[in-house]
């Protein structure tokens, strides 16, 4: 098993309590889907930068998206719709952690069907209409718009490396809602500076959570 280690702390933006990963500096304190992205869609390794956050969102396109289970409670928006919305705290954050919003270009090129190319790309072009929709600027230089979808890209590739052998239908179904309904229900009792313990065996699609004072 692997484990993950969260804390409880307040969200000094939106306020309410939720999960902050460990190994991120500036992580989020977020709810149970936080919990299960941060654990089963980013990758080990990853700096919590905005390049991560992209490649992530290519993970969160197979594992969620492809699958149904952005829809499962029965949300009508297609997955693209619900990962541009995810564009505005990307780039909230990322301004706050490197004082701009230009991307790194993407040194990999992987070689993916044009319907999850397309996708992507117009995720890129729903986010850039969620900010005029709202009367936001656009943080999205044009230049990188490439880039943004080149990450996701990779990320969508390296997902299907990560977990070469299993199936993305038992991770979304199995596993990730597994983590993201319990860590839900633990947060409804949980109070600030509490730690939660999660350990995570991808091959049996198990997950076990704990939520403590103690340090483990």
């Amino acid at each position: 098993m692997t484990t993950y280690e969260f804390t409880v702390k307040e969200h000094e933006e939106f306020g309410g309590l939720g999960f902050a990963p460990s190994w991120y500096p500036n992580g989020d304190p977020l709810g149970g889907m936080g919990v299960a992205h941060d654990i089963l869609e980013h990758f080990p390794n990853d700096d919590g930068g905005a390049e991560g956050e992209f490649m992530a969102l290519g993970c969160s396109y197979r594992l969620r998206g492809e699958t149904g289970y952005m829809q499962r409670n029965g949300n009508v928006n297609r997955p693209e719709v619900h990962l541009a919305s995810d564009f505005e705290m990307i780039f909230q954050a990322i301004e706050e952690m490197n004082g701009h919003t230009r991307i790194k270009p993407c040194p990999h090129t992987v070689d993916l069907d044009d319907e999850v190319i397309d996708a992507f790309r117009e995720i890129v072009r729903l986010a850039k209409k969620n900010f005029r929709d709202n009367e936001w600027p656009n943080p999205i230089d044009p230049r990188d718009e490439k880039s943004i979808v080149a990450w996701m890209a990779y990320g969508y590739h390296k997902a299907g490396v990560r977990y070469e052998g299993h199936e993305f239908y038992d991770l979304a179904y199995r596993l990730f809602n597994t983590i993201e309904e319990r860590a839900d229900v633990l947060l409804k009792g949980a109070e600030e500076g509490m730690k939660l313990i999660v350990r995570v065996d991808v091959p049996e699609y198990e997950a076990h959570l704990v939520l403590d004072y103690e340090d483990y």
